[in-house]
């Protein structure tokens, strides 16, 4: 982030004031799990961030980059685009349209944004293992 401490530690404190984070069991993935934050489009016209299928032991990890990525389009004014590509601390992630949850009381699409994993090819070639890139490709 282009964002110096004290400013960041603002934008936190801001965004966990004015949103909440949401954990609820994916029903899509058994054993996995749904986090999505709530009060980004309420409270500044942006739409909120989800991750699905979450392993528990990563729910920390999405929880704080999820309000990490919600303290940045906050302080930058610079939204997130569906089909942009965010290199983020955790990995990169595609900015997907989210599914219409209106009929739930969730949400219409234009209100979330879901973040994806970005698709990776793994090589166990000898030049991979030599280079010591851990199999991974750009």
């Amino acid at each position: 982030m282009d964002f110096n401490k004290e400013e960041y530690e603002k934008g936190m404190e801001t965004i966990t004031k004015t949103t909440e984070m949401i954990v609820t069991p994916d029903k899509h993935d058994e054993g996995l799990l749904w986090v999505y934050s709530q009060g980004m489009y309420e409270n500044y016209g942006v739409p909120d961030l989800e991750m699905r299928s979450v392993p528990a032991m990563f729910l920390q990890a999405a929880v704080v980059a999820i309000n990490e990525m919600n303290a940045h389009r906050l302080l930058s004014e610079k939204p997130f685009l569906v089909g942009e590509l965010i290199k983020w601390d955790i990995g990169d992630m595609r900015i997907v349209e989210s599914d219409d949850l209106s009929g739930a009381d969730l949400w219409t699409a234009d209100q979330m944004l879901l973040l994806t994993s970005e698709p990776r090819d793994f090589c166990d070639c000898v030049t991979c293992m030599v280079e010591n890139t851990n199999g991974m490709h750009e």
